[in-house]
């Protein structure tokens, strides 16, 4: 009895922690970000303003670069990851960063293939090494997605809810299925072409605010931009 309660507090010792660090410090810190589970601190390090992070999602610290307004849904994992640009949107339940196993061993756990879990000498099969996942600006992931290591998603392209990505994404495609396939693109090429040189992204919020009345007339912005 004596153990099991000195558990039981314990726990809720470490859940008070976490419910202080997020609500009451992160809160203060970060006040133009939402952020609703627990990050290390090279990751705090790389918060930019409006960046919301939904609970019980867990990001690696392999992340360099982490973009502003960023939203990451509830219950998602980014693993082996290297950026995530600006203004891109990751939904609930998503995994992105994840490795593909040897299908031609004896069996698919590393064990078989992985010289640092200790039974092989040499590693026989290549996982992607430092080829890291890379998601550019105004990407929109939805729910459910899984990208795989080393994938780059290119900017203002979308992933449909539930699709496998195993493959790079060309900016401003529409992705779907499993394997993800591109089913359309979101813009004819000459204004993708105009977007990805404006780099509207990387402009001050304060100077794409003077631009709000057009936010649904792309071509009238870039004609701003021009």
């Amino acid at each position: 009895m004596v153990k099991a309660f000195l558990k039981y507090l314990k726990n809720k010792w470490v859940q008070w922690k976490i419910e202080l660090k997020i609500h009451v410090v992160y809160s203060s810190r970060y006040p133009d970000c939402r952020i609703e589970s627990i990050l290390s601190n090279h990751l705090e390090k790389l918060l930019l303003p409006g960046v919301w992070i939904g609970k019980n999602t867990n990001i690696e610290s392999c992340l360099q670069y982490l973009g502003k307004h960023v939203y990451i849904g509830w219950d998602t994992a980014i693993t082996q990851t290297k950026s995530i640009g600006n203004f891109s949107c990751i939904s609930n339940g998503v995994k992105i960063g994840l490795t593909n196993h040897a299908l031609d061993h004896l069996g698919t756990h590393p064990l078989f293939y992985r010289k640092r879990r200790g039974w092989v000498d040499t590693d026989t099969y290549d996982e992607g090494g430092n080829n890291y996942t890379e998601i550019g600006p105004d990407v929109l992931i939805s729910a459910n997605v899984i990208v795989l290591k080393g994938v780059k998603i290119g900017a203002g392209a979308v992933v449909a809810a539930g699709a496998v990505v195993t493959a790079n994404i060309p900016p401003y495609a529409i992705v779907a299925g499993v394997p993800a396939k591109i089913i359309r693109y979101r813009f004819n090429d000459e204004t993708i072409q105009a977007l990805l040189k404006s780099e509207w992204w990387n402009l001050s919020d304060k100077d794409l605010l003077k631009h709000k009345s057009y936010f649904n007339n792309p071509g009238q912005i870039l004609k701003n931009l021009s």
